[in-house]
């Protein structure tokens, strides 16, 4: 009975695992205007998986995916060259989402709100 039990667990573990972690809750989680802490710039993420990034009066479009692992992949240009970058992300549930990238640098993100 306890090895059933234990399954059972484990089963359930493993749904709440690819339920949350999947690339689709982060697609989903993730579309919308997001404002780094203390910044007046925002970058805006589109369901069509365009980008815009928004910064000292200019705008510069992008193109960013889900990878399988989770991370995500953004890809722009910066003065005519092409650069990408892929970084890890986590969310809270005060509309705040958190950027982990390359050497562990982090940047703290707040949602926007938009009137409808």
């Amino acid at each position: 009975m306890k090895q059933g039990l234990c399954s059972k667990f484990l089963f359930i573990i493993a749904i709440m695992v690819f339920t949350f972690g999947c690339s689709g809750g982060t697609k989903e989680r993730i579309t919308g205007k997001w404002q780094p802490a203390g910044q007046c710039e925002y970058i805006e993420y589109f369901k069509d998986g365009s980008v815009v990034v928004f910064s000292n009066g200019e705008s510069e479009k992008g193109k960013w995916s889900v990878l399988d692992d989770g991370r995500i992949k953004f890809e722009a240009s910066d003065n005519g060259k092409p650069v990408v970058y892929t970084y890890k992300v986590a969310f809270n549930e005060k509309d705040e989402m958190t950027t982990t990238g390359e050497g562990n640098q982090t940047t703290k993100f707040t949602r926007v709100k938009t009137s409808k």
